[in-house]
Formats: C-alpha cells, sequence, structure tokens
C-alpha cells in the first residue's frame, strides 16, 4: 500500500518576493531516524533506510545547524571540504534532488565539530520507492 507524504516549501522576503510550493507524492514506504549526534562525533554512522531503492525525498532537521556539523552519504570521508554542512534544514524532493547527493542515501556518516561543542538531535525522514 502506498504512503501519501504532503510537503510544504516557503520562503519570504520582507517586503520584498516570496515562492511557495506544495503538494502531495506517493511512495512505497517511509523511514523515520531519530540520531543524537554527540558532540565531538566523529564517523557516527546513521542508517536511513534498510535498501539500495530509490529515494524520492530526503527530509534532514536538527536542534542545532552549524557550518561545523556535517555528514557524508554512504561512507566516511575524511576531507571535510567534501563532508555536507548541516547548516539549515534540509529538504529534498524528487529524485533529481536527492541524486544531488551522489549514490542514493543508505547510510549518513556525521561529523560534529561545533564550537562550543553542542550535542545535535537530527531527524531524518526518508520516502522511497521499494523497486
Amino acid at each position: 500500500m502506498a504512503e501519501r507524504i504532503s510537503w510544504i516549501l516557503g520562503v519570504e522576503i520582507g517586503g520584498g518576493p516570496t515562492a511557495s510550493a506544495t503538494d502531495t507524492m506517493l511512495v512505497d514506504a517511509y523511514d523515520k531516524v531519530q540520531a543524537d549526534i554527540a558532540a565531538a562525533a566523529d564517523k557516527l554512522p546513521v542508517d536511513v533506510q534498510p535498501a539500495s531503492s530509490g529515494v524520492k525525498l530526503l527530509s534532514i532537521t536538527s536542534t542545532v545547524y552549524d557550518p561545523k556539523l556535517t555528514f557524508s552519504v554512504n561512507a566516511e570521508e575524511a576531507s571535510e571540504n567534501k563532508r555536507i554542512k548541516l547548516d539549515g534544514p534540509m529538504l529534498l524532493v524528487g529524485e533529481g534532488s536527492v541524486g544531488l547527493l551522489g549514490p542514493t542515501p543508505k547510510r549518513l556518516f556525521f561529523y560534529n565539530k561545533t564550537n562550543p561543542g553542542q550535542d545535535a538531535a537530527v531527524s531524518i525522514i526518508v520516502g522511497r520507492a521499494l523497486a
């Protein structure tokens, strides 16, 4: 049975333009993961889905947003410059957007080098196709 995921995106500039989008998508399954990323965490693996199936939606939110809170997709990444910064909420909708991460996300590796060290509670939602 398909699962229905609704999403909303909005941007407002005071006295300026606005942009918004909203839609509903059907996925075969979804996964929700809560992960506590302790201060000074290094290469903390977080499994986000059981298989390398087609991800149609990826949402990552956190209690802390900082350029020094980073992650890599499916493999440890020694180079800080190649990691993805979690300096704001992330919503990727559609296989094209999710594809910007590279290979289909199955496991994320988190690195927390925030200063002063702050623990981060991260919430991840993945909407996916089974085949």
